[in-house]
């Protein structure tokens, strides 16, 4: 009995052994395995493919067709909804120093409804439908008529201003300050019933778009390449005929500026002081690489004011401006600050 029981030890000794070596072996074969197999790859970064137009981005349309009110008794001639309106881009717009967006791009908003209102004080409404506007691609961008939220239809408020003729979306706040302090009066001698062809919008695209890198590369061949200087357009408003002032930058005579006249200049980065004699009444602007930059020049009783504008306002009021000569003896030896 007892030479079976150690027979049946020795044969459960020698099967955990053997098991113990194979997976001994199993073990060193997988490691042997693992050693020899190469890492793998690291995969490189993915170069930029897509170009972004953020959420948002603000763009200037000047409308390109009339959008007329509603038909009355005795003018049967209006807008009517559905109604097809034509814009094109006022201002380019850049992303990364390149153009997603051209000034001139083709964009489109439809009418939405056009009414009068009957009650105790008959008024006109003009209902617009921001679409779209056409990328340097190509691509379709939506636009809307607020800086956040969703695309809708506005009521257009149309007035006219130092600026030209503007349409925003009518804003009931905006409406009721007006009344409380009286701005409500001034508005009311400057609001328009229709849309003329050059009015100006501020819209903002909608959602963040992307586009093609590559064909936003392509695209940028047609426009010119960008000096390291700053060109410069000073130019004088309309008003105060008989008065005629010494335009003075960095305390230099630049020019004796008549009504309705302009002067280009190309000028090194810097800041810039410019004045106006008399008056005197200094103003600084800065000139950055590569862009343009307009300053107005406005009679302000016995003196002058000068401010920077964008481009769409300088356009608007140099429509007709003759050029103005410079001083010869004029020279900016000296580097702007």
């Amino acid at each position: 009995m007892g030479s079976r029981s150690d027979s049946f030890s020795r044969r459960i000794l020698r099967m955990m052994t053997s098991c113990t070596a194979i997976l001994i072996a199993f073990a060193s074969a997988a490691s042997t395995q693992q050693a020899s197999d190469p890492l793998p790859p690291v995969r490189a970064a993915l170069p930029q493919q897509y170009e972004t137009i953020p959420d948002g981005t603000p763009l200037t349309l000047r409308f390109a067709s009339v959008v007329l009110g509603a038909p009355r008794l005795f003018h049967r001639t209006g807008s009517h909804k559905g109604e097809n309106i034509n814009l094109v881009a006022a201002t380019e717009v850049r992303v990364n120093n390149r153009v997603v967006i051209e000034k001139g791009a083709l964009a489109h908003a439809t009418v939405a409804y056009s009414y009068w209102d009957t009650g105790q004080y008959a008024s006109q409404h003009i209902g617009i439908r921001l679409d779209w506007v056409k990328s340097v691609t190509g691509t379709i961008i939506p636009i809307r008529g607020l800086p956040s939220g969703v695309p809708s239809d506005f009521d257009a408020d149309i007035f006219s201003s130092d600026r030209g003729i503007e349409v925003r979306p009518a804003d009931l706040k905006r409406d009721m300050k007006d009344v409380f302090t009286l701005h409500i009066f001034a508005r009311a001698l400057h609001q328009k019933m229709w849309i003329p062809v050059g009015a100006r919008i501020a819209v903002y695209t909608d959602r963040a778009r992307l586009l093609e890198l590559s064909e936003v590369v392509a695209a940028q061949q047609r426009f010119p390449a960008r000096s390291p200087d700053t060109f410069v357009t000073i130019y004088r408003s309309k008003g105060d005929a008989e008065v005629v002032p010494w335009v003075l930058l960095s305390g230099k005579k630049l020019s004796h500026m008549s009504e309705h006249e302009y002067l280009t200049m190309t000028v090194p980065p810097g800041v810039y002081v410019m004045s106006a004699d008399p008056g005197k009444k200094e103003t600084t602007f800065t000139a950055d690489a590569g862009q343009d930059c307009f300053v107005k020049l406005q009679g302000k009783g016995t003196s002058w004011e000068i401010k920077v504008v964008d481009v769409v306002q300088a356009d608007d009021e140099m429509a007709d401006a003759v050029p103005a000569k410079q001083d010869p003896t004029f020279s900016l030896a000296e580097k702007p600050k």
